[in-house]
């Protein structure tokens, strides 16, 4: 594609590292319903951020080189990371941001459309990256933020585009009650998230939140 990247990893429980760094196992995300969050709101996720940026072996987003810079990023990182991304943008033109949630001062956006997943496949949590690589692919040797390749990428992103239209059954609380059960009996580490997805997969309906209660209310009956 032209470029050689730099890769670096943003991690709830670390910082920003480099992808070849090495790092003790742990469990930590920015994604505030998860039972491994670490933050509940916004602004604790922020703080949280500022406070890893300063760990042993981190690195600031304001310490990468002037370079041209691909930030790839779901909507929960997007608070904690939006702050130092705009710094960065101030002082680097170069800086393009893949997924996140709203625009970022400074900074162009490709914003993560789930009607491509059609055309790019993969899962949802994949889509950021898989826009990437296209976006990077269609480049064809141009610079990361040439203009004339923003027009293409909208003509192309409206004609492949996609909306999913899900057919889901609805459940009974009892009913999703008895599937974690029997999801967790046959893995007992399986995770809320991990269970939704799943329940999800297999054609049934539940919104998250709900789940969420669901889900600590067969834990508590299990125990």
């Amino acid at each position: 594609m032209g470029f050689r990247p730099t890769l670096y990893v943003a991690s709830a429980g670390l910082g920003l590292r480099h992808v070849e760094s090495e790092a003790p196992g742990y469990a930590a995300t920015f994604t505030l319903t998860h039972e491994d969050a670490v933050a509940r709101t916004r602004l604790d996720a922020e703080r949280w951020w500022a406070e890893r940026c300063v760990d042993a072996g981190a690195t600031t987003i304001a310490e990468l080189p002037s370079a041209p810079t691909m930030v790839v990023m779901s909507a929960a990182y997007s608070a904690p990371l939006r702050g130092d991304i705009s710094r960065l943008a101030q002082s680097n033109p170069n800086v393009l941001v893949v997924g996140g949630e709203g625009e970022v001062a400074g900074a162009r956006r490709l914003p993560g459309n789930r009607s491509l997943r059609t055309e790019l496949g993969g899962t949802m949590m994949s889509l950021n990256q898989r826009i990437a690589a296209a976006w990077l692919e269609r480049l064809d040797g141009r610079d990361l933020l040439a203009e004339d390749a923003f027009p293409e990428w909208y003509a192309w992103e409206a004609e492949v585009a996609k909306p999913e239209v899900w057919d889901r059954r609805p459940m009974s609380d009892d009913s999703v009650m008895t599937a974690i059960r029997s999801m967790r009996t046959a893995n007992p580490r399986l995770s809320r998230s991990e269970a939704l997805r799943t329940l999800r997969s297999s054609g049934f309906a539940c919104e998250q939140s709900r789940f969420g209660r669901l889900f600590a209310r067969a834990m508590e009956v299990t125990r």
